[in-house]
């Protein structure tokens, strides 16, 4: 897994996440209680940014979740913003979605839907 996180050490929140669900011995529990799986190795498609390390999908579309780098220059990835790639989304697969993981943990929660889901408004 160390792979997938280059430079970075595995944010703390990340790692509770990681600890759950390995407690619960079950992927399933996991994305019901979370609405999102861990996506811990190489997930990534065609159009998944360079500078982002995924940490989960939601099992749909391929569409997947990951901390924003921007090449390197934020200092942890606790702190890091959120990014969510639609790799269905031909025009703009990439939309920043929340400014760090406890922030995307908290809108998840509430509506993941809105993290997929294009509106006009």
């Amino acid at each position: 897994m160390k792979h997938n996180f280059g430079k970075y050490d595995v944010p703390p929140t990340l790692q509770v996440l990681i600890d759950l669900e390995k407690m619960l011995d079950d992927k399933e529990h996991f994305y019901y209680g979370f609405n999102f799986y861990l996506s811990l190795t190489d997930f990534r498609y065609f159009n998944t940014p360079s500078d982002v390390i995924v940490f989960g999908n939601n099992g749909m579309d391929g569409i997947h979740y990951g901390f924003l780098t921007d090449y390197s220059s934020v200092a942890e990835l606790e702190n890091a913003p959120i990014v969510c790639v639609s790799p269905m989304d031909f025009d703009q697969p990439t939309c920043i979605i929340a400014k760090n993981l406890r922030d995307f943990l908290r809108i998840n929660s509430e509506d993941s839907a809105l993290f997929y889901n294009d509106f006009a408004t």
